[in-house]
């Protein structure tokens, strides 16, 4: 199964640019909550020594649903 882009899945994507002092995007989308789940995914995802493009859709599944 090929990935879609994000716009053709109906998701949304944000820009926050930290430099310019703007940290908050309609009150709901913080740099600091982004950054924490980057690093949450990237420690998860390490475990498996990497993961094949082809299923990464799978494994964003998983650790959203492991919470």
């Amino acid at each position: 199964m090929k990935s879609m882009p994000m716009n053709e899945k109906g998701i949304e994507h944000y820009r926050i640019k930290s430099d310019d002092g703007k940290h908050v995007i309609k009150g709901l989308h913080y740099i600091q909550n982004v950054n924490e789940l980057h690093s949450r995914l990237k420690h998860w995802i390490h475990r498996f020594k990497g993961v094949a493009s082809n299923y990464l859709d799978n494994y964003l599944a998983w650790f959203f649903i492991c919470g």
